[in-house]
């Protein structure tokens, strides 16, 4: 499922994702394609653009989390979306998930990354 994704950071957080594509060290992170506004976090200045393998895609966050293995793990209660008339769960990566939103985040797809492709400033 190789899908051109986003996903904020900062200057070690590229070099750590790039160390870890460079090894073949099986790691997932969140990404988005679409955003309301930015990041919360001061330190992630910097939007990395990347080719990554989705494993799974969200209309809106689901407040994901890291595990031991390196993969991440979803927030069940955000499953449903905002709203009554969609799920939160994309089936279709392409028409799903990269238009309209309904919260005032982002949308969210969790994806190992293949190769990073640009970075930006935030």
């Amino acid at each position: 499922n190789p899908k051109m994704l986003l996903h904020y950071t900062s200057e070690k957080g590229v070099e750590r994702i790039q160390r870890a594509i460079d090894k073949g060290e099986p790691f997932d992170i969140s990404s988005y394609t679409v955003a309301e506004r930015p990041f919360f976090r001061k330190e992630s200045n910097l939007i990395m653009e990347f080719e990554g393998n989705v494993r799974a895609g969200f209309r809106s966050d689901v407040k994901s989390y890291s595990v031991s293995n390196g993969r991440k793990c979803v927030n069940l209660y955000r499953l449903g979306y905002p709203g009554e008339d969609k799920e939160n769960l994309c089936t279709d990566l392409e028409n799903d998930c990269n238009g309209e939103l309904k919260t005032s985040l982002w949308n969210e797809f969790i994806a190992t990354p293949i190769k990073i492709e640009d970075i930006s400033p935030a």
